[in-house]
């Protein structure tokens, strides 16, 4: 019994989706702002210039790299505060995501002495901000940041060790006349056994329009061949040795580097233990008799919705189907099957209908859930025209589920048959799960932090996961537990083949009435075949609250097939809702770790 519940959880997918798109939309429009922003400062970055650029990679022993940047930077007659230098710390893959760990050290000038600067996290990438916000500056100024990196360092499958290192970044404003970057190794490497690389360009240039020069005790210095780097390029190179002359991280450190990187991964496993144990504690049901015993009649005199409802703890338009034909059993109502026929592609067809025709007068007052099926099918109050089931679509009958349903719950928790209503306890474990993932959402683009493809898949399946476990979560009572196990024997019963029937003690005498009279539950616990099967050499005779066809004489195979397809065009009515309104090996220029840019403020 999922369609309706899957029904009610599809809805809320689709606000999670509508959630994601309007995260995925925010990314959007920060973008966009911020190239906004970025182009309203190219005008004042074009006039400033970069006379020299000039960076030291040392490579440590630690498979650290501690970085110097000399950056000779000239305002002009700009009035500013000082500069900011952006430096990327993540670096997000389709699969998963990849930080290194940077420290600034010290920012200072030619002569030593120290600048005011500020570091901060701006989305992927780490910013220094040099300078006091009280004093402007123009001219010239040399500005030596000094910072070190750890995961610089990558330790390649064929036994090398690479440095994939973008000097400068493509994100500066203003023009750098004059590149070089140094890179010094821990100990002498023979010059056979390294494998250098430089590229200059637009993110993805595979220009090599820079050389390299080795010396063994002063390291190798890369110089781009036209001395000139313009704004919206970059300068990258590549230093490959042999592995041995550093320390590589242990696997926990990866480890741990790893979680941090990929917190998100671990959002399915976390959203697992938590809905397990609180399933584990709070949807479960009590302890019955745990003995399954043939029983001959539903428990406590139970209509066939209620036994439904307690055997699975949903209810289903099938449900509403056979309530509404043990309605008819009990003089409520009575059902009419009309039979037309109608011109086809290839002759005529016959084409079913049903009414639903008010009894003179109720044989009981009924429930309140009865009282709203009633109404839903347009027949509650006295002198009530009689309903065609073709009356009832586009929502003329949805749009009453949910009343029905939460009456119907409500009852079974009044009887105690339930703690608390079992479609509210499912949908508030589901919807808080869901809640959670789609708060992360936000949270996760609010910080800046891109979703990459292996992200959105964890927080998808967090939300199967409150999905899964928020359907099972509703538990019976221990009056409800042992209603259940009386039903779930009276399933047996209702059940059973010929060969096994000999195992039960004193059953029922097999009569027209009785089959008549539990065919209601066989169909709302699925079993209304075998139920027939029992009856299949009896005669099933005119009914009082059946008309139409020619029941008369029919077996009890041939007479359920028909209430079959009679609940089944009930649940196509009863569940379609209203119709909506239509509407509508080498490398490139920007890669490895490093980059970024910066400007002037």
């Amino acid at each position: 019994m999922l369609i309706r519940g899957l029904s009610k959880i599809s809805m809320t997918a689709a606000a999670l989706a509508v959630a994601f798109v309007v995260n995925f939309g925010l990314v959007f429009d920060i973008s966009e702002s911020n190239y906004a922003n970025a182009q309203e400062s190219d005008s004042a970055g074009y006039d400033e210039v970069i006379n020299n650029f000039v960076s030291t990679i040392v490579v440590q022993e630690d498979a650290s790299i501690k970085v110097t940047e000399q950056i000779v930077y000239d305002f002009g007659v700009n009035q500013k505060h000082g500069i900011y230098r952006d430096i990327p710390i993540t670096y997000s893959t389709n699969l998963n995501d990849f930080s290194v760990r940077l420290k600034v050290l010290s920012v200072t000038d030619e002569n030593g002495a120290g600048y005011d600067y500020k570091v901060s996290k701006e989305n992927n990438d780490i910013q220094i901000k040099i300078g006091d916000a009280e004093v402007l500056i123009s001219g010239e100024h040399t500005y030596i940041i000094t910072y070190t990196v750890n995961r610089a360092i990558l330790f390649n499958p064929n036994d090398e060790v690479e440095l994939y290192w973008n000097v400068t970044g493509d994100r500066w404003l203003a023009e750098i006349k004059g590149v070089e970057a140094r890179v010094v190794l821990p100990e002498e490497v023979a010059v056979e056994k390294l494998k250098v690389a430089c590229f200059v360009g637009i993110y993805g240039s595979e220009t090599e329009d820079c050389s390299s020069v080795y010396d063994p005790k002063t390291g190798i210095v890369f110089r781009t061949d036209s001395g000139v780097v313009l704004p919206g390029e970059g300068f990258t190179i590549v230093v490959q040795w042999p592995r041995g002359i550093l320390v590589e991280p242990g696997m926990t450190r990866n480890i741990l580097w790893f979680i941090g990187d990929n917190a998100i991964l671990f959002l399915p496993i976390l959203y697992f233990l938590v809905y397990g144990i609180f399933w584990w504690k709070r949807g479960r049901d009590p302890k019955g008799r745990n003995t399954i015993v043939p029983q001959y009649e539903a428990p406590d005199k139970l209509s066939p919705l209620e036994v439904g409802v307690i055997y699975d703890q949903s209810s289903d338009n099938s449900d509403l189907g056979a309530g509404v034909i043990n309605l008819a059993m009990e003089g409520f109502l009575k059902i009419k099957l009309l039979e037309t026929k109608e011109q086809g592609l290839f002759g005529f067809k016959q084409k079913k209908d049903w009414e639903f025709i008010r009894s003179a007068e109720f044989p009981r007052t009924p429930n309140d859930w009865e009282t709203k099926l009633l109404d839903a099918l347009g027949i509650l109050t006295p002198g009530s025209p009689s309903k065609k089931v073709s009356e009832l679509k586009d929502g003329a009958f949805y749009e009453h589920i949910s009343e029905i349903d939460s009456a119907l719950y409500e009852s079974l928790v009044l009887k105690s048959y339930f703690p608390q209503n079992p479609q509210k306890a499912r949908l508030k474990a589901i919807a808080s799960g869901i809640a959670l993932v789609v708060l992360l959402g936000f949270f996760t683009v609010f910080i800046g932090k891109d979703l990459n493809a292996t992200g959105v898949g964890a927080m998808f399946l967090s939300g199967l996961i409150a999905v899964v476990f928020g359907w099972f979560m509703p538990c019976r009572s221990l009056k409800g537990r042992l209603a259940y196990e009386h039903i779930a024997g009276f399933k047996q019963y209702l059940s059973v083949a010929e060969k096994d029937r000999i195992k039960f003690h004193n059953p029922p005498t097999r009569t027209p009435e009785l089959f008549e009279k539990f065919l209601p539950f066989a169909m709302v616990l699925g079993v209304e075949k075998e139920w027939a099967k029992q009856f299949e050499s009896l005669t099933i005779p005119a009914l009082s609250w059946y008309q139409g066809g020619t029941i008369s004489g029919w077996n009890a195979i041939a007479f359920t097939s028909l209430m079959n397809d009679t609940v089944s065009d009930m649940n196509s009515t009863f569940s379609a809702p209203p119709p909506s309104s239509s509407g509508g090996g080498g490398g490139f220029s920007g890669g490895g770790f490093g980059g970024g840019g910066g400007g002037s403020w």
